[in-house]
């Protein structure tokens, strides 16, 4: 497992003064069995030397299912015990120190109760933080709760997963997964139920509701199944000569309707998949084909997973996930032939992209690509809808060193549309707009101070909800999106 691929969703944190088993051990294994998806030792009452025999039999067990184990507090436990990684509280060992004694490979994670903790938290380079009390609860009696708006604050602004912790029922899921969470953390809701395996299920099944958006609102996502296999490139050709042609004029940009920008525009970056191209439907089919062939099904949170990384990360994640023999380059050559023919001649654009993007360009606005595709798929898809013509700058994921869930890709655009992206702190001076439809990407965008719109996909894993939560506006279509003024 690497750091980028950590699922957060159902994280266990122990106290054997509350399990209904026998030993700590049978308690972990019964919910890792129900499906948690990180656990954290923390025992507060046990000796330096029983804690750490407790961490190493909890690591043996919890690396048998391929999910890592955090010690609370205890950096040199977790060393000693070879455990994946530590979390602090605020009156712990500060979290600059704990990464220093760490190192960069293990996971670190740091309680925070307000917005400042939490950016002091990201800014130390935690990899997630805890967030809580969110309600009274028996662990921690004297904690005071952290209100509902005080973490979409912390959502809103923070690169980094949140989790929340304290007080929390599968009553109350619901409403902190609408705050755009990246996980919950519990404790007496799992340890103390007559069967720990079952009560980790149904709690996983609820999270797994929340994470897939399905709702009844009419502009909610849907989960299609592939109707169609993937299109067959037609066999080869001897190839003709043909005149060369003259490169086409661009397009005259129709009158479009649409709310004016909020703030001056200077230049617009734009996602692809999802955003430009309505090409979610073909890697949906390549997904099945792909874990069909061995084996697997495609299970509901995984287009999720994969949505902001780039090939390499998202080729990483599916070899540990699915315990596959092959490497990382092999899955992208696999997934690269059989998306090729797709960009090169079917995939779409959304319904009015062209002319948005036509508008912008005849206003004098920079328009950029900012994409997770390689350049050997989104180049042919973008000369097909002549649409290359129009942008003067293209950025793809595999140009930096991480993924969407980072504004690192951002940076990259701006630096070569020749902008500043500190600039946009500014409302006086340029401003860009970024169009995206996942929500880690729209975060490490409004990261940078960029406005931020989120595009709705009919075939997105991701909550609308979530989306609407975090961008500064949405679009159905392009009709809707915002005008340079």
């Amino acid at each position: 497992m690497t750091k980028n691929t950590i699922d957060y969703s159902l994280y266990l944190v122990t106290d054997s003064t509350l399990m209904s088993t026998p030993t700590l051990e049978e308690a972990v294994e019964s919910a890792l069995k129900g499906g948690c998806s990180l656990v954290q030792l923390r025992e507060k009452e046990v000796s330096s030397k029983d804690f750490f025999v407790m961490a190493q039999k909890l690591r043996a067990l919890t690396h048998a299912y391929n999910v890592p184990l955090i010690i609370n507090d205890r950096v040199d436990i977790a060393l000693a015990a070879h455990a994946d990684g530590v979390h602090v509280g605020q009156q712990d060992l500060p979290a600059a120190a704990v990464r220093s004694l760490l190192g960069s490979d293990k996971i670190m994670g740091v309680s925070a109760h307000t917005l400042e903790e939490a950016l002091a938290a990201q800014n130390a380079q935690a990899d997630y933080v805890g967030v809580g009390a969110m309600f009274t609860t028996s662990t921690k009696p004297d904690a005071t709760p952290v209100s509902l708006d005080e973490l979409k604050r912390i959502r809103r602004r923070l690169l980094i997963p949140v989790v929340v912790i304290g007080g929390i029922t599968p009553q109350s899921i619901p409403q902190l997964y609408a705050c755009g969470i990246d996980g919950i953390a519990m404790v007496s809701a799992i340890l103390a139920q007559p069967n720990i395996e079952q009560a980790t299920c149904h709690i996983r099944n609820i999270i797994l509701k929340e994470k897939t958006g399905k709702t009844n609102t009419p502009h909610s996502p849907s989960f299609p199944k592939p109707q169609a296999p993937l299109p067959q490139a037609p066999p080869p050709q001897a190839p003709q000569a043909q005149a060369p042609q003259a490169q086409a004029p661009l397009p005259q940009a129709p009158q479009v309707q649409a709310p004016q920008a909020p703030l001056p525009m200077q230049a617009c970056i734009f996602d692809l998949d999802g955003t430009l191209l309505d090409s979610l439907k073909v890697w949906e089919q390549i997904d099945t084909a792909f874990l069909h062939k061995r084996g697997h099904t495609v299970p509901p949170d995984y287009g999720e997973a994969v949505a902001s990384l780039g090939l390499r990360e998202a080729a990483n994640y599916t070899i540990t996930r699915f315990g596959l023999t092959e490497d990382a380059d092999s899955l992208i050559a696999e997934w690269k032939a059989l998306a090729s023919y797709a960009y090169s001649h079917t995939i779409p654009l959304k319904p009015y992209a062209k002319e948005y993007l036509c508008a912008l360009k005849a206003c004098g606005i920079k328009l950029a690509v900012a994409t997770s595709l390689p350049a050997s798929l989104y180049t042919p898809a973008l000369q097909r809808h002549g649409l290359l013509p129009l942008f003067d700058a293209l950025c793809s994921v595999d140009e930096v060193t991480r993924s969407k869930n980072h504004p690192d890709i951002y940076i990259l655009a701006a630096q070569r549309l020749g902008i500043d992206p500190q600039m946009c702190e500014k409302e006086d001076l340029a401003c860009i707009y970024v169009f995206e439809d996942i929500p880690q990407a729209l975060r490490s965008a409004k990261y940078l101070g960029m406005t931020v719109y989120g595009v709705y996909d009919k075939s997105s894993v991701e909550p609308w909800e979530t989306i609407i939560e975090i961008a500064d506006g949405v679009i159905y279509d392009f009709r809707n999106a915002p005008h340079y003024r």
